[in-house]
């Protein structure tokens, strides 16, 4: 062992005093040097940092600087520090939808989610299935009925019981078949369905919260450029379904009563002309390794996504807190670790330091990492993940000391434990795990970079400041980041990382997760 610090703990050093040094070497972390970073990565001059676009390339030019700078190895593999990623970008409402000779309007009347490849179909008949669910507490396909090429049309969500809870769940909140929205579609798809419609309770209310996303240019893996799922589309509740066919409203007035559904074909005339407007593209991710000591082959992950929104006219969406503050962090981080291996204190494990592209449009850089990862996913011990941390919620509005922590027992109760221990031992904060709920609505886990690692059963830690007024809005910028909060809460994850990498054991995963739910 040719390592200072590893031939003292061989020797019998204290554990106080290598803790000690954790606490100094943490102090490398600054607010001074993260706003350094900080006012480039969100000025207007990245153009919002839109995945694929020219502010993003400009950030990771700057990343990958930085990482070169202190000395980080490059981490993407073939001596690079980039790993590209093939992308498609599409225009919004690629199709149409006829209906008995009545055309329905793109957002008004139905929308749908992700993309299909270029296809004409036409249906002369349709099959009502209810709420499309098959349950040993509700099942609408108790009733044997041919879906062969058929055009479904299901209800949104679940059944209620009369005391207002869901049948299936038991619960005031919905179960599976509401949470994971293709867990329907699968099921029509198998039992032969061609394309599935879907009568969505609240259309008005839903499509609020969707028409900004909507009328955005769409972007995906092109690996999702034939997709596997069938054509499905929400349709506003008030409107389509007697278009559908005029039998329809009272066959579903009736069964919402009666609980009972008698499956049958009813004659229509739809078509849905899918034609996508699409463009290739590339991003990257951006990889720097710290290499360890007599662990090295063991892999703790640190990430941030450096992308945002991009622009919209002369709207800059700089993402000052969405995520320039994790991506800022990382960089921290990195600093910090290496001036640590510099003064002869480098970790047992080797640290990936990486910075992710694709966040907004669905987790992309951290799905095609955990598809292509440059090391091995049985060897990367933990993912600690950094998402929005410069900013106050309004619950802690007056208690900039707090930080939400998401997913750190959901696989390893060790990482749980060490992750409490750290705090204790460092900056002693807040640790709030409200959005750890697996009943919150908000389902945070599954909506940041750390949810592919933990798809793959590797332990993570979601690190997160909770929403403000500025969440995704050109407002976001850097005069209003909390820098102090910030460096506090880089230094836990700092003290965290520090633990998991020196510990003599990796990390057990003690905790079975089932990731069915998917989002």
């Amino acid at each position: 062992m040719k390592n200072i610090w590893v031939i003292g703990l061989l020797l019998g050093c204290s554990f106080h005093s290598f803790g000690q040094k954790a606490n100094d070497l943490a102090k490398n972390i600054t607010a001074s040097s993260m706003r350094s970073h900080l006012e480039i990565l969100a000025s207007d001059s990245l153009e919002g940092r839109e995945t694929g676009m020219k502010g993003q390339k400009m950030a990771a030019e700057y990343i990958e600087n930085q990482f070169k700078k202190i000395g980080l190895k490059p981490g993407a593999g073939d001596g690079t520090y980039q790993q590209s990623f093939p992308i498609v970008v599409e225009k919004p409402g690629g199709g149409k939808v006829n209906i008995e000779g009545n055309e329905l309007t793109f957002i008004d009347d139905y929308f749908y989610l992700g993309s299909y490849p270029a296809q004409t179909i036409s249906f002369k008949s349709l099959v009502f299935v209810g709420y499309g669910i098959e349950d040993n507490k509700w099942n609408d396909y108790s009733e044997s009925i041919d879906l062969t090429d058929k055009l479904v049309v299901m209800l949104s969500g679940e059944p209620k019981s009369d005391n207002g809870k869901y049948l299936i769940s038991g619960e005031d909140f919905p179960g599976e078949w509401s949470r994971d929205r293709f867990k329907k579609i699968k099921l029509a798809q198998q039992k032969g369905a061609k394309s599935v419609v879907i009568i969505t309770e609240g259309y008005s209310q839903l499509i609020n919260g969707y028409k900004r996303y909507l009328l955005r240019k769409q972007t995906r893996l092109a690996k999702e450029n034939e997709r596997k799922i069938l054509p499905f589309f929400y349709v506003n509740d008030a409107t389509v379904p007697g278009q559908l066919n005029e039998k329809l409203p009272k066959t579903i007035e009736k069964y919402l009563k009666k609980g009972k559904l008698k499956m049958e074909e009813v004659p229509t005339n739809t078509t849905l002309n899918i034609t996508p407007d699409v463009k290739e593209l590339n991003s990257e991710n951006v990889l720097g390794l710290l290499e360890g000591t007599d662990k090295k082959d063991e892999i703790v992950v640190i990430t941030g996504h450096y992308d945002h929104l991009g622009m919209d006219g002369d709207k800059i969406y700089n993402g000052a807190d969405d995520d320039g503050s994790g991506t800022t962090t990382v960089l921290a981080l990195a600093e910090a670790f290496a001036a640590a291996k510099d003064s002869g204190f480098a970790p047992r494990r080797s640290i990936l330091f990486m910075t992710v592209s694709g966040e907004e449009k669905g987790l992309l850089g951290s799905e095609y990492y955990t598809d292509h990862p440059v090391y091995a996913l049985e060897n990367t011990v933990c993912n600690l993940n950094i998402d929005m941390v410069g900013r106050l919620d309004e619950k802690h509005a007056d208690n900039p000391d707090y930080v939400y922590l998401i997913g750190s027992d959901k696989l390893s109760t060790e990482l749980h434990q060490l992750s409490e221990l750290a705090n204790k031992e460092s900056v002693n904060i807040e640790l709030d795990y409200t959005y750890n709920d697996p009943k919150d609505p908000n389902r945070y886990y599954y909506r940041s970079d750390h949810y592919n690692f933990a798809k793959n059963n590797i332990p993570v830690i979601f690190y997160f400041n909770g929403t403000h007024d500025d969440y995704h809005k050109e407002t976001d910028t850097v005069e209003k980041i909390n820098f102090e909060k910030m460096e506090t809460i880089g230094r836990l994850v700092f003290h965290t990382a520090w633990k998991v990498a020196n510990r003599e054991d990796r990390l057990k995963v003690d905790v079975e997760n089932d990731f069915s739910n998917d989002r």
